[in-house]
């Protein structure tokens, strides 16, 4: 069972699934996987199981890419797993980039929903449009559910 809503223009489902247990480092969730990739222009694309014949819950995205462009707007997706939560989840997306020593936050994101104990969340959001900044760039995507965040980093290069 699927259940998805639009939260200010974010993409946000909650896929049902049996509650999985805690982890070993007390973890009740977990970021599974973030990725930046092309807006779909035929609108298609984040969809949920949308793959014909799949017997599996399934999201289907952009594929994911490292090298962006500065002057383009991109979608950004995120997978986390909520273990034994319930509550209030904040999830945030940073792009930032090392200039003259000091980081700097070059496009973010933020949204909150609601978290239930035991279901898969499937974020998508477009980044708004990339400044023409060439170098290394950490998308830094953040989950805060209680008084805990957990946390994913993937480098990327702006040109």
């Amino acid at each position: 069972m699927c259940g998805k809503f639009l939260l200010a223009g974010v993409l946000i489902a909650a896929v049902s699934g049996a509650a999985a247990p805690v982890s070993a480092d007390g973890a009740q969730l977990i970021i599974t996987n973030v990725g930046v990739g092309q807006i779909d222009p035929n609108g298609v694309v984040p969809a949920i199981n949308s793959v014909s014949g799949a017997g599996v819950t399934n999201w289907d995205i952009p594929t994911p890419i490292a090298l962006l462009s500065g002057g383009q707007n991109y979608m950004f997706t995120a997978a986390f797993q909520d273990f034994s939560y319930t509550g209030t989840c904040i999830v945030s997306a940073a792009f930032t980039q090392i200039q003259d020593g000091k980081k700097v936050k070059l496009r973010s994101v933020t949204f909150s929903g609601s978290c239930e104990a035991g279901k898969t969340y499937l974020v998508s959001n477009k980044t708004g449009v990339m400044p023409n900044s060439p170098g290394d760039v950490t998308l830094t995507v953040k989950v805060n559910y209680g008084s805990q965040t957990a946390t994913m980093k993937v480098p990327l290069d702006l040109q």
